[in-house]
């Protein structure tokens, strides 16, 4: 009896100590397994600490590079990060940088990039194309605004051989505003070349790390780097909650790290000679992660066992057994971890039984207990939207004095008591004397500038709460055009308040064309010599027609449709027969094509976007396409609705894309997320053909088919305007710069329409050339509007204050059929002739 007793005791640590070992040795593969790079993923997780300030006065304005010194690799590649701080609020700062040998993501493209509500950007630099090596040197970087430039300067250095793996953030404190946001920039450095790595925070409010299902995943480029630009709070990824001050980390892991706990349970019948007991441990973990030696395992006995692998006296599975299992239930005492530690023991005892509490016939069940979730109240739902009422109009003469009126609506909802309001305006360089007021004292304004660039803020002190429907008292601003306003200006405000559940209609924005002021006509001196009277001039004749000239594209091109003004300065056109994208080099007619991936894409109308990119839908593949011009990159978006053959795009000031869904009936979106949201169209079977937004974020389309002028507003309503003619088949549609003209050219009756959105009133101007049928309309920045007439081989531009003065100008090329439009920096006119391979361009 002793000696069997002695061996099941040696039988039971024998099997202790096997398992404890290939639990050890499992764990640690799976700490090695995920990372391409033994010396960078030795080193993770990487974590770096946060710290987020309240808010305090306005920052310096200025620009720096993170990390300050940048080490090139061998193939001569670097990566960086440009950050912009106490900037312009929403203001667009061209980017550009000198002393520079190669190729980078700033000189390759006309970069801009726009700050938040906070006055901050970051914007991520690369270089070195794997042809051009980046040779050492310090490379200077300007941000320019108008007059208004900031500069810093890095040093590439000589390739290093190795690097310590790094996780920074800079700033690492920052000052979050009145409304809790926040917005600062991640760098990885030292990793593993063309590797994805997962990001993580451990704030409480939204952030643009932990909005994304609690990760973010980063892939390192040659030299082993990646930036990405880190903001949370209401004002950086729409959430109502606001970050809180305090200190937060920050951690980076190896891809995947996504897990699964496993609870252990156990089912046993007390034996008098040996049972394994489970000793539960907080800390006892076992993971899911991705090997096929991980297991979570309780201590075999020989008549008791908890195991994950088949045993032929006891199974560990995750269906309930009378005997042994082993379930993946979540449970607060027995979880799976990648902690390299046994802490489950087993403890021989004649007495002793596999139950939590001893029964004869008892379950070692663990039950996972409900954690608690901490108690937050959400704050109010409400929406918000400011509105800009331009006195002057849409245009202005250099000394004018203009006067707009920004003004604030509670949509819906109920504004609590005491909440803040602030609304922001930036006015760019243009004006002087600049002044703000409000009609009463709930309004404290202030103005930073007298000439601008300024920066104004006003807070709301009036009676709370603010029921839905109301409208606050506005707040004007008045100033003297300068000739720096030349030719347009345009005013970005906004209103902010925690709690506002829509943020698309908190951002308005207004263009104010501008000229120069006529020079006055000298009046002679009198003089005793009728030879010295100044005789009048003749009244002038018909203005000479403007050069029209035309780029021959490569052989196999044609049908051509879409066509945009790159921020590279380059022509971008859709070429849906040969299934790509195209670019004209204006300066030397130079042509390159790119490939766009999915065949049969057709791809139909096409729109610059705000960071260097483009975007374009593809009618036959139900998607939309998105090329970055910097990186030469292209991707497309699957829209939910299937065979949905999207039409005409659009770009608001926000860098949402609108699109119509011409066969599904719907208006979609990509937001600023990434995300497509569709919206039904009231009317069945509109046809929608053409689509544009204007200052005030409403969408206006042309429902082609049904003969109606469409629009949904920024509050996500519908209101449809039906147009005279039955046969009236709107296509082309333009809003004026101020939101108050919607601009439209009808098929049918071969005219151009307006619609009068104050008043919706809706008047037409007869086409000269009859049977041209119009096709797209677009507003240039000098004022007037141009639109192609394919059935007659020409364009046509009019002047808005005198639409039934229509100016026409025929193709070089015969039965061209001119199809879409754009305008240059310039202010040249280019567009696709669809039945030739040729891109033409009008100079007026």
């Amino acid at each position: 009896m002793k000696y069997r007793v002695i061996w099941r005791v040696s039988l039971v640590f024998a099997m202790l100590l096997s398992v404890f070992l290939s639990l050890f040795g499992s764990l640690q593969a799976l700490q090695a397994s995920p990372s391409r790079d033994d010396v960078a993923s030795a080193s993770l997780p990487l974590s770096q600490k946060f710290v987020l300030k309240a808010a305090a006065t306005a920052k310096v304005p200025l620009i720096i590079v993170n990390p300050g010194q940048t080490i090139e690799s061998t193939s001569g590649q670097f990566v960086t990060t440009l950050y912009g701080q106490g900037l312009l609020p929403y203001t667009l700062y061209q980017l550009k940088d000198t002393n520079h040998t190669c190729k980078d993501s700033i000189n390759s493209a006309r970069t801009r990039v726009r700050t938040d509500i906070l006055g901050n950007f970051a914007y991520s630099i690369t270089g070195g194309d794997g042809v051009t090596p980046c040779l050492p040197g310090t490379i200077v970087v300007t941000a320019s605004a108008g007059h208004t430039s900031y500069q810093t300067n890095f040093t590439v250095l000589k390739p290093a051989r190795s690097k310590e793996p790094k996780l920074q953030i800079r700033p690492a404190v920052v000052t979050n505003s009145a409304t809790g946001s926040f917005v600062s920039t991640i760098t990885l450095q030292g990793l593993s070349a063309y590797s994805s790595y997962v990001l993580k925070d451990d704030f409480t409010c939204q952030t643009s790390i932990n909005r994304s299902e609690s990760q973010v995943t980063l892939t390192t480029d040659g030299v082993g780097n990646a930036a990405f630009i880190w903001g949370g709070g209401s004002n950086y990824v729409q959430a109502s909650t606001p970050c809180i001050p305090g200190t937060y980390h920050v951690t980076l892991n190896a891809f995947p790290t996504a897990t699964a706990t496993a609870t252990a349970t156990a089912t046993a019948t007390p034996s008098p000679t040996a049972t394994a007991t489970e000793i539960p441990s907080p800390t006892a973990t076992a993971t899911e992660t991705p090997s096929p030696t991980a297991t979570a395992t309780e201590i075999p006995s020989p008549t008791a066992t908890a195991t994950e692998i088949p045993s032929p006296t006891a199974t560990a599975t995750e269906t309930p057994s009378p005997t042994a299992t082993a379930t993946e239930i979540p449970s607060p005492t027995a979880t799976a971890t990648e902690i390299p530690s046994p802490t489950a023991t087993a403890t021989p005892s004649p007495t002793a039984t596999a139950t939590e509490t001893p029964s004869p016939t008892a379950t070692a069940t663990t039950i996972p207990t409900p954690i608690p979730s901490p108690s937050v109240t959400p704050p109010p739902a409400f929406d918000l939207a400011i509105s800009n009422s331009n006195a002057g109009g849409a245009s202005a003469v250099v000394g004018d004095s203009i006067s707009y009126t920004l003004t604030v609506l509670n949509v819906s909802g109920l504004v609590p008591a005491n909440n803040a309001i602030i609304v922001t305006d930036s006015i760019p360089v243009g004006l002087t004397d600049v002044n703000v007021s409000s009609t009463t004292s709930d309004w404290v304004v202030t103005v930073n500038a007298s000439t601008s660039p300024s920066f104004v803020v006003a807070t709301y002190l009036g009676t709370t709460p603010i029921r839905a429907g109301t409208i606050l008292p506005g707040i004007t601003i008045v100033g003297t055009v300068t000739v720096d306003a030349i030719p347009i200006l345009t005013d970005t405000a906004s209103v902010a308040s925690i709690g506002d559940r829509n943020p698309v209609n908190n951002i308005v924005t207004t263009t104010i064309s501008v000229s120069a002021a006529p020079t006055p006509t000298a009046t002679p001196s009198p003089t005793p010599s009728p030879m010295a009277t100044a005789t009048p001039s003749p009244t002038p004749g018909p203005t000479p027609p403007p050069t029209l000239h035309e780029y021959q594209l490569p052989k196999g091109s044609g049908r051509l449709s879409g066509i945009a003004y790159g921020s590279d300065g380059g022509i971008w056109y859709l070429d849906p027969l040969s299934n790509r994208l195209g670019r004209v080099n204006p300066d030397d007619g130079s042509i390159k094509t790119y490939a766009i991936p999915t065949g049969g894409s057709l791809p139909d109308s096409l729109v610059a976007g705000l960071h260097g990119d483009l975007w374009f839908t593809e009618r036959g593949a139900s998607q939309i396409g998105h090329f970055v011009i910097a990186t030469t990159t292209l991707t497309e978006l699957s829209i939910p609705t299937a065979r949905s053959a999207p039409e005409g795009i659009a770009m608001d000031s926000n860098g949402q894309v609108w699109f119509v869904e011409h066969d599904a009936n719907q208006i979609g979106v990509v937001t600023i997320s990434g995300v497509i949201q569709e919206y039904p169209i009231p009317t069945p079977n509109s046809g929608a053909q053409k689509i544009v937004v204007d200052v005030h974020h409403n969408v206006w389309f042309s429902e082609h088919r049904l003969g109606n002028i469409g629009r949904l507003a920024s509050d996500g309503t519908f209101t449809t305007y039906p147009l005279a003619s039955t046969t009236a088949q709107p296509s082309g549609i333009a809003v004026s710069a101020d939101g108050s003209q919607v601009w439209f050219v009808e098929q049918g009756p071969n005219q151009v329409g307006r619609l009068d959105v104050q008043t919706g009133t809706i008047s037409g101007s007869a086409i000269p050339s009859s049977k041209g049928r119009p096709g797209s309309l677009i507003l240039t920045p000098s004022g007037r509007f141009w639109f192609v007439l394919p059935a007659t081989n020409q364009i046509a531009s009019f002047d808005p204050t005198q639409p039934e003065s229509i100016t026409e100008y025929t193709a070089p090329t015969a039965n061209s059929r001119p199809q879409d439009l754009t305008v240059d920096g310039n202010g040249a006119i280019w567009f696709t002739e669809n039945y030739t391979h040729k891109v033409g361009k009008i100079q007026p």
